[in-house]
């Protein structure tokens, strides 16, 4: 079994040289270095117009979990690309990184303070206290590195998660572009002309909110102004006379007189989309009627946080760098919800 806390030599050079052996495309204009003690980026060696591919991984060199935890386990049942995961490996976090840095080994206290930013019924408190019980239940060192790996690295490619070896050190920016998938590759490129000295972000995982890039990533998405609410998150009331009204292409149909949004409704920049228009629309043909049902159901996400524990919190100014960046990323999720009922407003 290979340790996944021992030092290790971060040799880029060997790294790029070798998956660039395996068919992988680098730009020769930017180079992989380190932006901080525990972190990887991109910087460019000189100007590069933008729509070019700066980086392309074939799909043959992803790396699935099943391939990864073999590796660690140092398990040869099944064929795996050993060479290239051990040198990518050698820059990964040690598993010591995440049980200083991860949301999820904070200590009992400090889970109950992230916990009282919630009143007891909000459902996202019962998200991240399954999110903690999921965790806790996995067996191993091993199986918990694998998971949070995955967590904060991998990418969706054909609905399956994926490491991919070099993409993965590109770092966080809401305002740029994400990765594209091709036939045989994943690949990036800027949408902005890159100066020289310029590190190159990529933006990912949009569909979601500020809370949940949080426990993903578990540091603070500055700027991330989307916010998503998955299927059957929308619940509304209902009386009998609407009931008849109901498009069943947007609206499951439950059996306690309630109906909920069959599809996910995303708030792209607080933007209101097109899709309540066609969801709210069947249901009624007052405008004032469709505001105030759709505000209501704003406010009562918003009504689901504890404001004054939060704010005290951070009035407090804790040392503790994982709880302040998960009170600030609550803090910017409300404020999406305030600007997507501004922008409501407005129509």
């Amino acid at each position: 079994m290979i340790d996944i806390n021992s030092p290790r030599e971060k040799n880029t050079k060997n790294f790029i040289d070798l998956i660039i052996k395996r068919d992988a495309h680098i730009d020769s204009r930017i180079f992989l270095t380190h932006i901080s003690k525990d972190n990887f980026g991109f910087i460019s060696k000189d100007e590069i117009n933008p729509k070019k591919k700066i980086i392309l991984i074939p799909k043959k060199l992803l790396i699935s979990k099943n391939n990864f935890k073999s590796f660690l386990l140092k398990d040869k049942s099944i064929s795996y690309d050993e060479e290239l995961i051990s040198s990518y490996f050698s820059l990964l976090p040690k598993y010591e990184f995440f049980k200083k840095n991860n949301f999820l080994f904070l200590n009992e206290s400090n889970i109950k303070k992230c916990l009282n930013f919630f009143k007891i019924d909000s459902p996202i408190k019962k998200s991240i206290e399954n999110l903690f019980k999921t965790f806790n239940e996995l067996q191993s060192d091993i199986d918990k590195y694998i998971f949070l790996l995955y967590r904060t690295r991998s990418f969706n490619v054909n609905n399956q998660p994926y490491l991919v070896p070099l993409l993965d050190f590109a770092n966080f920016n809401f305002s740029t572009r994400g990765y594209f998938i091709e036939t045989n590759t994943v690949y990036f490129n800027s949408e902005k002309k890159l100066k020289k000295n310029d590190e190159i972000f990529q933006s990912y995982n949009l569909n979601v909110d500020p809370i949940k890039f949080f426990l993903n990533y578990c540091f603070y998405p500055e700027n991330y102004s989307n916010l998503t609410f998955y299927e059957n998150q929308i619940i509304l009331n209902i009386s009998k006379d609407i009931a008849s009204k109901i498009d069943t292409k947007y609206w499951n149909i439950n059996n306690n007189q309630t109906i909920s949004n069959k599809n996910s409704v995303s708030f792209y920049n607080c933007e209101i989309p097109l899709i309540i228009s066609l969801m709210f629309d069947s249901l009624f043909k007052n405008k004032n009627s469709k505001l105030k049902v759709i505000s209501n159901f704003i406010m009562l996400v918003k009504n689901q946080f504890n404001d004054s524990e939060i704010k005290l919190f951070l009035e407090n100014k804790s040392e503790n760098k994982i709880l302040i960046d998960f009170a600030k990323s609550i803090n910017l999720y409300i404020s999406n919800l305030d600007k997507i009922l501004i922008n409501l407003h407005k129509q």
